[in-house]
């Protein structure tokens, strides 16, 4: 996306209950990019690593985001102007992170 590594910032963070399910959210920021770009570009290497692929656009909770299933965990990926958030897990966990979420 042409940015500098100065203009990335990433944080992560996880839950797990003792019932099995689990959550984990990262958010990657990368100054002066577009939501349009870091969505295409995260997609798009995801997918050419084979890590995820298959994502479809889908609304949760009233937002606008990419959704794929792998190994039974759902993947959500939503961006918002400069930043986009990776949530992986249990898909009714990340429905409320994702309402919670700019």
């Amino acid at each position: 996306v042409g940015a500098e590594l100065s203009d990335v910032s990433v944080a992560f963070g996880g839950v797990a209950s003792e019932t099995g399910e689990f959550l984990q959210v990262g958010a990657f920021r990368v100054l002066g990019v577009s939501q349009d770009d870091l969505e295409r570009e995260f997609i798009a290497a995801s997918e050419a690593e084979g890590d995820i692929t298959g994502f479809e656009q889908s609304s949760i909770a009233g937002k606008d985001a990419w959704t794929a299933s792998e190994e039974g965990m759902s993947v959500v990926l939503y961006a918002k102007d400069d930043t986009i958030y990776y949530i992986t897990g249990d898909a009714a966990l990340a429905e409320e992170v994702l309402a919670e979420l700019p």
